[in-house]
């Protein structure tokens, strides 16, 4: 495409880079809204150099419009997001969404939705007809990976390719054309699909089905009832998940028999 007809709107590759720069938020304020301000600008030259773009969010877009490329350079070399490793936003919509999607099941009125060793991993609330996303998503160590509480949402950045985000919709990727979490507030209903490592056994979340390690796929199913209901407890029944808390003098995450307290460690999976 010649300069001449080229559209201000940078390409995907170029957008995911500046992302991933500015650890997937504002460079300047870690706002996960963005738009990719060129540093050079376009009307002097029409370009999309990733070493002279920034990505920010709307306001800090506008603010640094009107300063100096130094000031520029400058917090595209310092993001704020990087600093702190992590990256924070909020999930927000004007739908009344009626019941929340996992995969290929749908869950009404069930707080939490899956569950492992006793742990909560994906469930949901419902508030002034709105339904509120609580997720814990965990890292080998079973600390927060990905963590989600009535909509605000953190996540590791050192851990993703990419993170997409819009107000209503997010997409957690570890590398390209992997989709490992999305939370979807644009339909009619809240639809979460994706696929992670999950106490041992991989977890499959898609519009075709519902699966947890060998067993066998769910597809269609609904499941309705009490708030205090657990509608997926993987897992063994008669284990305990015991977190890593150094305070505690438990290095790591293990596992502990109800009955007899006997410890053990945690089953590990990775994907190839």
């Amino acid at each position: 495409m010649s300069p001449a007809n080229m559209t201000r709107r940078p390409p995907a590759s170029v957008r995911r880079a500046l992302r991933a720069e500015a650890g997937f938020g504002c460079a300047a304020c870690g706002n996960p809204i963005l738009e990719y301000h060129h540093i050079i600008p376009w009307s002097e030259r029409h370009h999309f150099e990733i070493e002279h773009m920034v990505a920010l969010c709307p306001n800090h877009h506008r603010e640094y419009g009107k300063m100096s490329r130094n000031q520029a350079y400058q917090v595209k070399r310092n993001p704020i997001n990087v600093r702190n490793k992590r990256l924070k936003g909020l999930l927000v919509t004007n739908r009344t969404n009626q019941s929340l999607v996992v995969g290929a099941v749908r869950f009404q009125g069930i707080k939490t939705a899956i569950s492992v060793f006793d742990h909560p991993v994906i469930g949901h609330s419902v508030v002034d007809g709105e339904i509120k996303i609580n997720c814990f998503i965990p890292n080998s160590n079973y600390l927060a990976e990905i963590e989600v509480k009535s909509n605000d949402f953190s996540a590791e950045i050192d851990s993703f390719w990419d993170i997409e985000f819009r107000s209503n919709y997010v997409c957690f990727r570890k590398r390209h054309g992997e989709n490992f979490l999305s939370i979807d507030f644009r339909g009619d209903d809240v639809v979460i699909w994706g696929q992670f490592e999950l106490a041992g056994r991989l977890l499959r979340m898609n519009r075709e089905e519902f699966r947890y390690g060998n067993y066998g796929a769910m597809s269609g199913f609904s499941f309705s009832g009490s708030s205090e209901h657990i509608a997926f407890g993987l897992g063994a029944p008669e284990l305990v998940l015991e977190r890593a808390n150094h305070a505690k003098l438990v290095p790591s995450p293990r596992l502990r028999h109800r009955q007899n307290g006997e410890l053990m460690p945690l089953p590990v999976f990775r994907l190839p």
